[in-house]
């Protein structure tokens, strides 16, 4: 059962090694458009400042629609679930494996000549990782939608402001509670869930979604990235307790969030690492 966050954990690490060796610019993102106060770490900015809280709400606000638009097609038009999973999926691989492409051939100084040939090679990529990610189950699925999921959080961990993803991370837990357990994803069944196949990895009797593995991903990028190797590893460790945690209450229910007690344990202690 600690399989998926293992694998989740491990291609952060992988992801950050590859941004670190290649000294990557943060990427320019719509979904923060508000820009934070450059004083960085100053907990001044988190009282004075509504910035990293009105970018955590748009990105909060993108979740939600997207979350919402696919309980309303699995129930009103099931029949174009897949389509739209599959298309989704293909686009994030596409990004991700563009992304750290261009990285890997940044980071090994190869010839400029092969960035001409890496497009087909992506598309290639990325239409098998899709179709795996949603076609299959166990270990390779699981393997694909790791991919996907901690790739694009690892890259975003690198380029969202530090007081931003601080409130981000908290508020991501608090949204999460709410919608499985009092909101939208609460009407789900579990043979609904299995239809979202790409976006909910089944692995043995445990589903876990691409988003709880994108958080874990993007909490030990930001750790790593804004507080050092230290603060890293503490938010690693801290995820694996807090994810240990979520399992034993899992056995008294079918469905709880993911995210709430690894993040939280997982962002205290990456904070106390961090200012060691």
């Amino acid at each position: 059962m600690l399989v998926p966050i293992i694998v989740s954990l491990s291609m952060a690490w992988l992801f950050l090694a590859l941004i670190m060796l290649s000294s990557v610019e943060p990427l320019m993102l719509l979904l923060t458009p508000f820009e934070e106060p450059t004083n960085g770490q100053d907990f001044e900015v988190l009282l004075r400042n509504p910035m990293p809280y009105l970018n955590a709400l748009v990105f909060l606000g993108v979740v939600f629609a997207g979350s919402v638009l696919v309980v309303i097609f699995l129930k009103l038009l099931k029949k174009f679930v897949r389509a739209l999973v599959t298309g989704a999926l293909w686009l994030v691989a596409f990004s991700v494996l563009s992304f750290y492409t261009l990285v890997c051939l940044r980071a090994l100084l190869l010839e400029s000549n092969l960035y001409n040939i890496w497009l087909p090679a992506v598309v290639l990529m990325a239409t098998v990782t899709a179709y795996i990610s949603t076609s299959k189950r166990g270990l390779l699925s699981l393997l694909t939608c790791g991919l996907i999921s901690t790739g694009a959080g690892v890259a975003l961990g690198n380029s969202i402001p530090f007081w931003t993803a601080i409130v981000l991370l908290l508020a991501i837990s608090v949204y999460d509670v709410l919608a499985v357990l009092r909101g939208h994803l609460r009407i789900l069944k579990e043979h609904e869930l299995e239809s979202l196949r790409g976006l909910v990895v089944k692995y043995d009797d445990l589903m876990i979604g691409l988003g709880d593995m994108f958080f874990y991903a993007f909490l030990t990028s930001f750790a790593t990235l804004h507080m050092g190797v230290l603060a890293g590893i503490g938010g690693t460790f801290g995820m694996l307790v807090g994810y240990v945690l979520t399992l034993k209450l899992l056995e008294r229910r079918w469905m709880l969030p993911g995210l709430p007690i690894p993040i939280l344990i997982g962002l205290v202690l990456a904070l106390l690492f961090g200012y060691l």
